[in-house]
């Protein structure tokens, strides 16, 4: 894919730092929750924290295009109006820009435009094949995602012992959700033998990381607090 041609400014080491830190922050919040909209929290909090405005930290993006990693963070800007206004194209383009460094979580939000018709047509083949690359490289989302393509019949086979498998693969991240789905299988047998202790177990996981989640939230703004 042709990169765009802009005049940007060099960026400091500084800011590279700067937004090295706010990857982090991003990525883990992405891997964490699955929440968009919790992460552009997360991310809107952390430039009040660290008084960066938002406006700036989009001028710092736009002067690593080049970056593989950046390059997903201005598509998730793009697409949630941070430091800037929303354009799913844009994110779009950005996205594959990602994608194609081999970024899962860019490739997840990629099948997520075509299975939802965000700026494009509808194309669940497509968001498939996404998803199915997300889930290759080990996103807790793609494997969701793809798992419920598996559940459903959406563009591949309809098959419940796939489905358990990539739900399973989620699940071992500590993904909250897939630990409910793959809690769901074991009620009623579903891809693999009706098994309440498993269910139980599985119950019991999802508690426990929600506990940490929220622990891992709370840490955090107290931290923010006190470094105001």
């Amino acid at each position: 894919m042709e990169r765009p041609n802009l005049r940007v400014p060099e960026i400091t080491e500084e800011d590279k730092q700067n937004i090295a830190e706010l990857l982090k922050v991003f990525y883990d919040e992405t891997y964490i929750t699955g929440d968009d909209y919790q992460t552009k929290e997360c991310v809107l909090e952390w430039c009040r924290v660290n008084k960066l405005p938002v406006t700036t930290l989009f001028d710092l993006l736009k002067s690593s295009i080049y970056n593989g990693e950046w390059s997903c963070f201005r598509a998730f800007c793009h697409q949630y109006e941070i430091g800037t206004s929303t354009n799913e194209k844009l994110a779009l383009r950005w996205y594959k820009i990602a994608a194609a460094n081999n970024d899962s979580f860019a490739a997840n939000q990629i099948g997520w435009f075509y299975q939802n018709g965000l700026s494009i047509p509808p194309n669940d083949e497509k968001g498939i094949k996404y998803f199915k690359k997300s889930a290759r490289e080990g996103h807790p989302h793609g494997c969701s995602n793809l798992g419920h393509a598996y559940c459903w019949g959406v563009s591949v086979p309809k098959n419940k012992y796939s489905a358990f498998y990539w739900y399973v693969r989620a699940a071992e991240t500590g993904y909250p959700s897939a630990c409910e789905y793959v809690a769901k299988c074991y009620h009623i047998g579903s891809g693999c033998v009706k098994d309440q202790h498993e269910f139980l177990k599985w119950k019991m996981r999802r508690e426990r990381r929600l506990e940490e989640i929220e622990n891992i939230k709370k840490k955090a703004k107290k931290s923010s607090t006190t470094n105001l």
